[in-house]
């Protein structure tokens, strides 16, 4: 990793859920071009460890080995590992001298029932989003750890913060295209990040039920591919968590959370189901884009290879959110 794109390296991204990292599994996962390895020990209570796809001795896969106890054993050689990433065994020296190779090993956590690699040194906590400990919330996990999107995950965070293709794309879930036109919103930039409020639209379907509402919406952008929506209407308040993990810098992968303050009838089935249907929707339009990169302007316009890109008043908080972007200095996936 560049230097120069230090801020998604020193970021928190998911990678996977942990349910999907039981004990003595191992997961091979990829983050900002680089592939890693995801295992947990067989003691109980064992922290999940990341470390580098990688055996030092001859260049394969760890993700290929097993688990021995507490240790990574790579599938090749047998050379065993710890969670530190010091080898501990060489099954065939005679004299079980242990070489200095080491396998490079990346802070990890759990938080919201998803696994979290920084390959940097953390400059901030993981956000969590307010509903997460609110017991008055309904919380269903949505996401899709296999489904990569050929595309920047910049453009697929500025895609479902954007309202106004909503009309046409989601046709009579969303919006409708008699009602498309968006009122005047207010964006502000602080140092949480980028915050649209006064967001006001009619959906016939806000929450993948049967009645439409006019819904209030407040978009708030706290780290570059981490976005928290509230969507308020008919006296309920229903809120969304949604990450990007980067996975290079034209592919990447959605996750998040729906919290909401009311019951209904829908099932934690048909939330994911919902939220499927609506990206499957987008993934046509979003992979079609040109460039697959994020326009940001820090391309010599001399050299760009795609005509500038046209933004109206509606487009303002994209706006934002790109001038935001390359201030913080941003680099992967942008151009």
């Amino acid at each position: 990793m560049s230097e120069i794109d230090s801020v998604l390296e020193n970021d928190w991204h998911a990678v996977a859920c942990s349910k999907d990292c039981p004990p003595g599994n191992l997961q091979s996962v990829r983050l900002l071009g680089k592939n890693l390895v995801l295992w947990r020990g067989h003691t109980p209570n064992s922290s999940i460890v990341a470390q580098d796809d990688f055996c030092p001795h001859r260049g394969t896969a760890l993700s290929l080995g097993k688990i021995i106890n507490d240790y990574l054993q790579c599938g090749f050689h047998g050379w065993q590992f710890d969670c530190n990433g010091k080898c501990l065994k060489v099954p065939a020296s005679a004299k079980n001298k242990l070489p200095k190779a080491v396998v490079k090993t990346y802070a990890c956590q759990e938080h919201m029932g998803l696994v979290w690699v920084c390959l940097g040194n953390p400059t901030q906590d993981v956000w969590i989003f307010p509903e997460w400990h609110n017991s008055e919330y309904r919380k269903i996990y949505y996401g899709y750890g296999s489904q990569v999107f050929h595309s920047s995950g910049f453009r697929w965070m500025e895609s479902t913060f954007d309202l106004s293709h909503f009309s046409f794309v989601h046709e009579n879930i969303l919006g409708i295209p008699s009602q498309a036109t968006i009122d005047d919103y207010q964006v502000s930039v602080n140092t949480d990040g980028v915050v649209a409020s006064n967001l006001r639209f009619w959906q016939p379907s806000p929450d993948g039920g049967k009645t439409g509402s006019v819904v209030n919406y407040e978009q708030h952008i706290y780290r570059p591919l981490t976005l928290y929506t509230v969507k308020e209407f008919d006296n309920k308040r229903l809120t969304i968590f949604f990450t990007v993990t980067p996975v290079e810098e034209t592919s990447c992968i959605a996750r998040g959370w729906v919290a909401m303050n009311y019951e209904d009838l829908t099932t934690e089935a048909e939330i994911p189901k919902f939220a499927q249907q609506l990206y499957e929707q987008d993934r046509p339009f979003v992979e079609s884009q040109r460039p697959l990169k994020l326009p940001i302007g820090i391309s010599d316009d001399t050299k760009a290879s795609f005509p500038r890109e046209i933004s109206v008043s509606s487009d303002r908080l994209s706006v934002a959110y790109r001038r935001w972007l390359k201030q913080k200095g941003i680099r992967f996936g942008v151009c």
